[in-house]
This record gives C-alpha cells, sequence and structure tokens, in this order.
C-alpha cells in the first residue's frame, strides 16, 4: 500500500476521515474472509467482529498516533497485523478448553478439526508460509524442499545435480539456520512449524519440481 493509504489512515485516527475508515474495514474483511478464518465466521457475525476490533484500535490511538506522527508509512502493515492478532484471539476465546500445545503430530492428526487449538496452529502455518516466501529466495526454497523430502536422492537430481556433496551440505546448513532464526524471531510453535513441513510445503515443492 502506498504513502497516500498510510496518510487517510493516519488522518482517520487523528480527525475521523472516512476513507481511512474504508481501508481499515478492506484490510479487516479480506483478512477475516480467507480460509484461516472460517472457523470464526460460523460462529460470529461478521459486522459486530468489526466493531469489536474498530475498538481495539481506537484503544491504542494515541499510540498509534504518536508511533507514526513523523512516518509516512507502515500503517496498513501494521493495521493488518492488528487484525491478524485480533482474530486469532477471537478463536482462542471461542474454546472453553485450556490451550495447551499439541506438542505431538500424530497426536494433531488425530484431533478433532474443530478444534480451535487445529485452527489457531494452521492460521500460524499460513503466516509462516507467507513470512518464508518473503524470507527465503527460491534457490533456498529448493533447499528446504531437499531437507524434508522422503526421496532426497530425487531432489538431489532435480536440483543439485550438478552441486558437489560438500557444497550441498553447506547450503543445507545455511537454510537450517535461516529457518531456526526465523522460527524464533516470529515466535512459532513446534506444532506450527511440523504442519508447514509436512502439509503447506510438499504441495509447494511440486510445483517449484515442475517449473
Amino acid at each position: 500500500m502506498n504513502h497516500n493509504t498510510h496518510q487517510k489512515i493516519y488522518n482517520f485516527l487523528a480527525e475521523g476521515n472516512t476513507e481511512g475508515l474504508e481501508i481499515i474495514e478492506n484490510i479487516f474483511f479480506k483478512q477475516l474472509f480467507s480460509s484461516s478464518y472460517k472457523y470464526i465466521l460460523n460462529s460470529e457475525d461478521k459486522e459486530d467482529l468489526f466493531m469489536e476490533f474498530i475498538n481495539r484500535v481506537f484503544e491504542k490511538r494515541n499510540f498509534l498516533l504518536e508511533k507514526f506522527r513523523t512516518q509516512n508509512q507502515g500503517l496498513p502493515a501494521y493495521i493488518r497485523q492488528m487484525v491478524k492478532n485480533f482474530l486469532k484471539d477471537k478463536i482462542k476465546h471461542m474454546s472453553e478448553i485450556r490451550m495447551e500445545p499439541v506438542n505431538n503430530y500424530e497426536k494433531f492428526l488425530k484431533s478433532d478439526l474443530g478444534n480451535p487449538i487445529i485452527e489457531i496452529i494452521k492460521v500460524d502455518s499460513l503466516s509462516l508460509k507467507e513470512v518464508i516466501n518473503n524470507k527465503l529466495k527460491t534457490e533456498e526454497i529448493k533447499v528446504l524442499c531437499y531437507i524434508t523430502a522422503k526421496d532426497k536422492m530425487m531432489f538431489k537430481e532435480i536440483f543439485f545435480k550438478n552441486v558437489s556433496d560438500d557444497a550441498l551440505y553447506k547450503k543445507v546448513q545455511r537454510v537450517k539456520e535461516k529457518l531456526k532464526r526465523i522460527i524464533n524471531e516470529y515466535g512459532y510453535s513446534k506444532d506450527t512449524v511440523e504442519y508447514y513441513l509436512t502439509e503447506i510445503l510438499p504441495t509447494i515443492c511440486n510445483k517449484v519440481s515442475k517449473g
């Protein structure tokens, strides 16, 4: 989003500019209607959710005005992250069970797919996918595919036919370290990472292998 979009949101917070409100509304509903949050739509009225979110925005109004007072970008991305956090909180609060890590992928696969814990893992894994796509180069994604592949020789033949074993080993170590930094920086759980690696990454690797 451009500088003009940032400024309109800022003007909404400062003066009640309606164009800024419309931009926030578009950001909110784009996230809400994504497949990640369909669990919420089955239980909550979308307009009520939006009004609750706007109230949360206004609780941070002074903070946001001060934070972005001398900046000309960043508010749309900040609002988008606020929306994601808000919707994840809603999923958590919709559950009466105690929120605990699954920490066992076999248990995860056998869990009720309507369980809010599972929904959060799925949402976070899609977020992880987005982060990895932004942080890793295509070549590094290929290395990640190689690392997680059941048939490593097949992927080596496809991606690294002319790469020596020593060079490939170094590539693998660099990608592992980079992935570790990403996970630590963003605080993804073990179950989220495992879901991404086993359920999301294989589809990406399949597409990459076919060019």
